[in-house]
């Protein structure tokens, strides 16, 4: 159901097999969320805003990375955190369970900070139907839940009020075939629609049947819409937010042959962003594609095909494999960097636009990795893609203490906000990273940075092509 695995939010519970990737509910194969409610374990409870309850991870050495961009930990102590937004009052709101990851209510808390760091949340919307949550997004004071996994699974809209109060005025739910569905959770985005003063644009995912198959049934969907959908698609939904009364037209597919695209975002000219998770050995972390970065022009006219299940690519070298004809292709492959693997892309956020350059004109992506935590997770991380040249930066590594299955970020003018969903198989783990600026160079420094690190780049990237092609 996760990502890959848990990332492609096929996490098991009683009902899913266990598998392992991570975000397939975790995204890639749905082996991270789809992991067994009964063994979750019920962990002592913490504070929610605690002490560190790992110690402060490091980002990458790459030269674009300067030393006065710093983690700090924002919030720590939550359960099992998916999906962050901020309003625009300045606080922050972040997607959490009640309890274990599964069969437990979804609910989204509130976060005032002080001094960079997050107060005690308080929540403001706790939902009746079982979680986990798999998405949270907004604009404005417009806010957008995805939770659930198969039958039941729902986005739902709210509208936020002082204080942060939700108020929920509309919501799609999904109906999937009694069978068990490889990829049944839901990655959303939102944007309001320039030139419509109350027009706003719904992307979310609706993942595959199988893991290397090609569909057999379809997904019903009721509540602002009513249809049926194709999966191993994207879809956007047209909407019209007046006061708290929602109007949606008809969702318009936008994309096929997609395995489990789980983290979309928007450009700055209405391009749609999404990672998508590749195919994996009979739902282990043993990949048969890599998982890929890729782009649906604003505008695009018919229905773009990516390939799935008959066209993938190589996960050490990118090769394409299959036919070629009327295939889109990735705008950049995760492939290793340095011999690092990332796995189970599980969110996806634009950049700060007052990040240093080079990290300011692209797109954080967040990977779940594989089902253990911490040092034990070699697959997880957090990459930045340029989005001019398609390069991709270890800007977070895994194998590092503090970092498990990072796979939501909320982008702020000047901050990135990473949500860590820690240990899977515990509660109050989940800690919010803050990626921020120390001090704020002069100009004059920024453009040295960037020449240098364009230098630096550009001969990094001609050693690296032999051993790793398309990798910097």
């Amino acid at each position: 159901m996760w990502p890959r695995c848990v990332v492609e939010h096929r996490i098991c519970n009683a009902e899913f097999r266990s598998r392992a990737r991570a975000f397939d509910i975790l995204p890639r194969s749905g082996n991270h969320m789809r992991m067994m409610n009964t063994a979750f374990k019920a962990l002592s409870t913490l504070p929610l805003v605690a002490s560190l309850a790992f110690a402060q991870p490091s980002l990458g050495t790459h030269p674009t990375i300067p030393a006065y961009l710093q983690v700090s930990t924002f919030a720590t102590g939550l359960d099992f955190p998916y999906g962050l937004y901020q309003l625009p009052d300045g606080s922050m709101l972040a997607a959490t369970n009640t309890g274990g990851l599964y069969g437990t209510p979804t609910q989204i808390v509130r976060m005032t900070q002080t001094n960079g760091m997050a107060n005690p949340p308080t929540q403001v919307f706790l939902g009746s139907g079982i979680g986990p949550a798999t998405g949270l997004t907004g604009v404005g004071d417009i806010v957008v839940l995805a939770r659930g996994v198969h039958t039941g699974s729902q986005i739902v809209l709210f509208k936020a009020g002082a204080g942060g109060t939700l108020t929920q005025i509309g919501e799609l739910s999904f109906t999937y075939a009694p069978d068990v569905w490889w990829h049944n959770a839901h990655a959303i985005a939102l944007r309001a629609v320039p030139g419509q003063s109350d027009g706003y644009e719904l992307v979310f995912n609706v993942g595959s049947e199988f893991n290397d198959g090609p569909d057999v049934h379809t997904i019903g969907v009721a509540g602002l819409t009513t249809g049926t959908l194709n999966g191993s698609s994207l879809y956007s939904l047209p909407l019209t937010i007046s006061g708290g009364t929602v109007t949606a037209g008809p969702p318009r597919q936008l994309a096929k042959g997609l395995r489990n695209a789980f983290g979309i975002g928007f450009g700055s000219t209405g391009d749609i962003f999404f990672s998508e998770n590749g195919i994996d050995l009979n739902g282990t972390n043993t990949p048969v594609s890599t998982d890929y970065f890729a782009r649906i022009p604003a505008g695009a006219p018919g229905v773009l095909d990516f390939g799935f299940p008959y066209t993938y690519y190589h996960p050490l070298t990118g090769a394409m494999i299959g036919p070629a004809a009327g295939i889109t292709q990735p705008f950049s492959k995760f492939l290793p960097i340095d011999g690092m693997a990332f796995q189970g892309a599980g969110g996806l956020t634009m950049a700060p636009s007052n990040f240093p350059p080079g990290l300011n004109s692209g797109a954080f992506v967040g990977f779940f990795g594989n089902r253990f935590d911490g040092v034990a997770n070699t697959l997880g991380g957090v990459v930045y893609v340029d989005l001019a040249t398609g390069n991709r930066i270890n800007f977070l590594p895994n194998t590092q203490s503090g970092v498990s299955h990072p796979v939501s970020m909320f982008a702020s003018s000047d901050a990135l906000y990473i949500a860590d969903f820690a240990d899977i198989f515990g509660r109050n783990n989940g800690t919010i990273y803050k990626v921020s600026m120390t001090t704020v160079p002069e100009p004059s420094t920024f453009v040295l940075l960037a020449l240098g690190a364009a230098v630096m780049f550009g001969v990094r990237r001609r050693r690296s092509r032999p051993a790793h092609p398309g990798v910097m």
